[in-house]
């Protein structure tokens, strides 16, 4: 995964967690998103475009790649914008 460029936010927290419910497919790509919170919503669009371009290895059961549903959190730390 490549690291995050969190965009500097002229309000509210600046350290926390961007969580979201994904299904991650046969092949290890995210396929949906349902649902992005976090503790500041100004990292929401840049988190769930972090977390769409992520690639898993895929989950594998009785040795057969299988779709899956899981809670994914990704921790967020940015600043404020310079004066």
């Amino acid at each position: 995964m490549q690291p995050v460029s969190w965009l500097p936010l002229k309000d509210g927290p600046l350290e926390g967690n961007v969580t979201t419910i994904i299904v991650v497919d046969r092949e290890g790509k995210v396929r949906e998103m349902r649902g992005v919170v976090s503790e500041n919503s100004g990292v929401n669009e840049t988190g769930k475009q972090a977390v769409a371009a992520m690639r898993f290895k895929p989950f594998v059961v009785d040795g057969v790649p299988v779709q899956v549903m899981s809670q994914f959190t990704l921790p967020f730390k940015t600043t404020r914008p310079a004066p």
